[in-house]
């Protein structure tokens, strides 16, 4: 998917699973926080 899409951020979790979401909730809310930021930073 990386050489898919140009800037496509990625972050793999080792042994999370499925729903990360619940078992690393600070590493994916981090991982959306960074995301969105650099989204709306130009706005």
């Amino acid at each position: 998917m990386q050489d898919a899409i140009a800037g496509l951020d990625l972050e793999i979790l080792e042994g999370i699973g499925h729903m990360p979401q619940f078992v690393a909730r600070e590493r994916v809310a981090a991982f959306i926080g960074r995301v969105a930021g650099r989204a709306f930073a130009e706005r």
